[in-house]
């Protein structure tokens, strides 16, 4: 990375005029100035805390937890982190760092807000994302970076509107990768801060990781709705010595946006348990996929059932010294849909399903393929759709190439419970995971069901139906049979062959039953900057 940042001391070319204060964070004050002809904001340490009295070793303190901010700032390059113009070191004076200037802190803009809401909608979707992005480029540096100190204060606006993630000032760099790990207790913002930070009488350190800055960005979306700080009541511990949950502590507010769009994201953020809040990026694609049903942007209308490629050629082989690729593959649905059924048979054509049992927990299965002259490996995950096992599925979800999401056309329960397990794909999956909408046991449907009936007593899902699911969704949608081992061999064929697509181009090899092509999709969600450059049919954010 070519860095632009220097490490100085001050020379008359960074001579800086001081004009006059405009914040005040935890180690420093910051001053609106002028800096080589240009006016920028100006951070350098409270004065106070270089004084002679409190001794070398407390300067020399505040001195280095004042340059660990500027050793952060210096190496990330992102429109929403603040950016740093240089670092100065005055002889007998506090140092200082040189920051762009910005337009006021999302704090103050909410508090001199004179609209109803304080924030509205639209504009604090737009700030959520991008401080949600903000975070997401820190959690996936190498080490990651926590910030620890995320609250409105410390997210700056731009004159259009554009948030900035500002004072890392307490900022730690996690060597372990973002896990939960030894570190400094009570940091940050006691009204914003994750559960696991609180500060112990008998211990200064605390276990933790990026997740601390998830829960500070769920109170500051909680800051956005409601339209003011936090306030937090009761205190953490009851008098039994336990702990209230931090939902309990906020309900006051809490109450206030009940069915609000942002409820659920919220309330996920605010876990009392870190393993059970979501990741930044996650968090970026749920608060886009809101925006997206805001908006009104629609998906491809696939309309049809889509079938393989006949002109490939793809077949079962031996297990293989060399692959081209190595894909992970997961099956969700609700139970007895007969997901373990459909592995099994892939597995072996000869499966007596009458052996079938409930699945228990996770089950994984590997196969070997060739597709025309490349060798897959497959390996594939069989979930238990019973709810007492809905908690294991979300981490090989994040890990998975592609999801095969099944429901029985014979139970429309299960078909009713998909939106259940795409939200499930929704928070956990990234945005280039391939997805196939299935339809099992449609050697169950009547032959009269191909039309709906209004009798309230059918059990059936009409092939209609899921088309328009698959067509709103933009996925395509197929219909197997365990008495068609040819129908569950194209399903993980047409998986593949997603799978086989580039990123960033539209699906080009799609065939339906009648022979004709439907409009293409994209088979992941470009940047808006890239979206231009694709087909209309496929800009989809």
């Amino acid at each position: 990375m070519n860095m632009s940042v220097r490490y100085s001391k001050a020379r008359p070319k960074d001579k800086i005029d001081f004009k006059n204060q405009i914040g005040k964070g935890s180690y420093g004050e910051v001053w609106l100035a002028e800096w080589n002809g240009q006016e920028v904001a100006a951070k350098k340490l409270h004065p106070e805390l270089l004084k002679a009295e409190y001794g070398q070793r407390a300067i020399d303190h505040y001195i280095g937890e004042f340059r660990k901010e500027w050793e952060v700032l210096r190496q990330l390059k992102h429109p929403n982190i603040v950016k740093m113009h240089t670092v100065l070191f005055p002889p007998n004076e506090s140092p200082v760092i040189v920051m762009e200037l910005l337009h006021c802190d999302l704090l103050h803009y909410i508090e001199k807000s004179t609209s109803t809401p304080k924030v509205s909608p639209s504009e604090g979707l737009s700030i959520a994302i991008g401080v949600a992005e903000g975070l997401q480029y820190l959690h996936e540096q190498s080490p990651p970076v926590v910030h620890r100190d995320l609250a409105t204060k410390n997210i700056l606006l731009t004159v259009d509107g554009q948030p900035k993630i500002a004072d890392l000032g307490v900022a730690k760099v996690f060597a372990g990768g973002g896990e939960a790990q030894a570190a400094t207790a009570g940091c940050g913002t006691p009204a914003y801060s994750a559960p696991e930070t609180y500060l112990d009488t008998f211990n200064y350190k605390a276990k933790y990781g990026v997740k601390v800055d998830i829960f500070s960005f769920g109170v500051t979306l909680l800051v956005i709705v409601v339209g003011h700080e936090p306030v937090v009541f009761p205190k953490k511990i009851k008098i039994d010595g336990s702990r209230f949950s931090e939902i309990e502590r906020r309900e006051t507010h809490l109450e206030q946006i009940k069915d609000h769009r942002l409820e659920r994201v919220i309330l996920d953020c605010l876990h009392d348990n870190s393993s059970m809040r979501p990741h930044a990026h996650e968090i970026v694609k749920k608060l886009k996929q809101i925006k997206r049903n805001t908006t009104g942007e629609t998906k491809p209308f696939f309309g049809q059932l889509a079938r393989c490629n006949p002109n490939i050629e793809f077949m079962e082989v031996s297990s293989q010294s060399r692959y081209d690729h190595d894909w992970k593959v997961i099956f969700l649905g609700s139970s007895g849909v007969g997901k373990s059924c459909l592995v099994n048979l892939l597995k072996d054509p000869q499966y007596d399903i009458k052996l079938q049992e409930s699945s228990i927990g996770l089950d994984f299965k590997g196969f070997s393929y060739k597709y025309n002259s490349q060798y897959l490996k497959i390996t594939i995950t069989d979930t238990a759709g019973q709810e007492r096992f809905h908690s294991l599925p979300p981490n090989y979800i994040r890990n998975s190439d592609g999801v095969l999401l099944v429901y029985d056309v014979s139970n429309k329960t299960t078909f009713d419970m998909l939106p259940y397990w795409l939200e499930m794909i929704e928070w956990h999956a990234y945005e280039n995971r391939k997805i196939l909408l299935v339809g099992n046991k449609v050697d169950l449907r009547e032959p009269t069901s191909d039309k709906p009936t209004n009798s309230s007593d059918e059990p059936l899902v009409v092939q209609e139906h899921a088309l328009t699911l698959a067509s709103d969704l933009g996925i395509p949608y197929m219909e197997t049979s365990a008495k068609d081992i040819e129908s569950i061999c194209n399903m993980l064929q047409y998986m593949v062959e997603m799978l086989m697509t580039p990123d960033s181009a539209c699906v080009e090899d799609v065939h339906v039953e009648d022979g004709e092509r439907p409009p293409s999709s994209c088979s992941s969600f470009p940047p808006e900057q890239e979206r231009k450059k694709l087909c209309p049919r496929c800009r989809i954010s």
